[in-house]
């Protein structure tokens, strides 16, 4: 059985490369967010996730404007 406890180790953080996300896709660019979040603030698997609360998320659409990605879906956390 795995162990659910297990945290990620500083060397193995270390060798983590997320330069390889293409920001300028925003699937990928959320993907690389999600990757960051798991790694570096510990939202592991399911169950972290299922803890944040809906007023803790934002959701709306870049505008026709922006620079990178106008009139795409995101999907964001609140601070």
């Amino acid at each position: 059985m795995k162990n659910k406890c297990t945290k990620l180790s500083d060397d193995d953080a270390s060798k983590i490369n997320l330069s390889i996300f293409d920001e300028n896709d925003p699937v990928q660019f959320q993907e690389k967010l999600l990757i960051g979040f798991g790694c570096y603030f510990g939202f592991r698997g399911r169950s972290e996730h299922e803890m944040l609360l809906v007023t803790q998320i934002s959701h709306g659409y870049f505008s026709d404007s922006h620079h990178m990605f106008p009139g795409v879906e995101w999907w964001g956390l609140n601070h």
